[in-house]
């Protein structure tokens, strides 16, 4: 390795311009490891500064988003061609290359085989792999092959103290909740929200006196909403909303419903678990990996409307000293996963990426 006078760049690519993800990446590291992504993270970027002797570390994120501006297959086939090139390029000046898997398919799958051959190129040549759980690592493994020895576990951070203090939750947390059932994040499609809102017709809702409320930015919010045109209960909220509001938006619900089975980990539900709300969610392995054993009786089969209308009812039904409980333990897996924690690990996987790339190496 270089001297190294200063914080190390790490460029982050691709990223959204939005995302709040990343920055939790790099709280408490910043004097070691600098993060540098939207317009600063790009892999032309970090081969300049690699040239003009600095050390630099490229951290490849969502992948997908190499391809979200294409409106054709020629068109995608050319930004992979270029990603492929540039990333090649940055391999073969030795420069370290770190790879978190962050879904098993794109959003919206529209260049599925483009796709495929950058993971396949990241599974074979990056010097650290970084998986947020398990199942997740089981998941991909039988997508692309990769060696096993550059796999590593890096929980996703919590958002403990990233939208309020710790005396602001604890006064929110004794505040009552209201009866309405949340969705919360992006409005997708593929999300299972037109599903669950057939799977919990308005009679039950009104046995509950509740109702259903979905906020988010808009994705898919018009396709979304053209599937439930009869269902006046449900509250669409479709803005972005605003950091100051997301914890008493949370909160304020009896519970946040997760009704998509599709993913590798799930910031919403780190996020609910951060301001103390209570969760329902699809049972698939990444929740059982994720959520506390005092939270694994409020998750549902995809498809069973029964069992999901079971749950919601028994949230009702929950004693305010049941429900504190539970969102204790939901509180303590957060605090665990701490921005800062989760870190410090990731800054230790830097720091063995870089003792390993002594000089420039021709990778495979």
């Amino acid at each position: 390795m270089s001297p190294v006078t200063g914080p190390i760049d790490v460029y982050c690519y691709p990223v959204s311009r939005t995302s709040t993800y990343v920055p939790l990446l790099f709280v408490d590291i910043e004097d070691r490891y600098r993060c540098r992504y939207r317009e600063d993270g790009t892999l032309q970027t970090a081969i300049e500064r690699h040239d003009a002797g600095h050390d630099v570390i490229v951290h490849v994120h969502w992948e997908e988003f190499v391809l979200r501006e294409c409106e054709s297959q020629a068109r995608a086939d050319a930004q992979t061609a270029t990603f492929l090139r540039d990333i090649a390029a940055v391999a073969q000046r030795g420069v370290p290359i770190v790879w978190t898997v962050h879904n098993e398919l794109p959003h919206v799958i529209a260049y599925h085989r483009q796709f495929l051959a950058m993971r396949a190129w990241l599974a074979s040549h990056a010097d650290a792999i970084l998986f947020h759980d398990q199942t997740s690592r089981s998941v991909v493994s039988e997508q692309v092959a990769f060696d096993g020895s550059r796999a590593y576990v890096v929980p996703h951070p919590s958002y403990v103290d990233r939208y309020e203090s710790q005396a602001e939750l604890a006064a929110g947390l004794a505040r009552p909740h209201d009866a309405f059932i949340a969705c919360f994040g992006w409005i997708r499609l593929q999300k299972g929200y037109s599903e669950m809102i057939e799977m919990l017709p308005r009679e039950f809702l009104d046995s509950l006196g509740a109702r259903i409320r979905i906020s988010g930015d808009d994705a898919q919010a018009g396709a979304v909403r053209a599937q439930t045109l009869a269902r006046t209960d449900v509250i669409w909220d479709v803005r972005h909303v605003p950091s100051a509001e997301v914890p008493s938006l949370l909160r304020a619900a009896a519970c946040v419903v997760l009704p998509y089975e599709r993913v590798l980990t799930s910031g919403v539900a780190l996020l609910a678990m951060s301001v103390g709300a209570m969760i329902v969610a699809v049972d698939i392995p990444q929740m059982r990996e994720l959520l506390p054993m005092q939270s694994v009786g409020y998750l549902y089969p995809r498809t069973d409307a029964a069992a999901l209308r079971s749950v919601i009812r028994s949230v009702f039904a929950l004693s305010r000293e049941r429900r504190a409980a539970i969102v204790a333990a939901n509180l303590e897996v957060a605090r665990a996963r701490r921005p800062a924690v989760v870190a410090r690990r990731l800054a230790e996987i830097y720091d063995r990426v870089r003792a390993l790339a002594s000089g420039v190496r021709a990778r495979p």
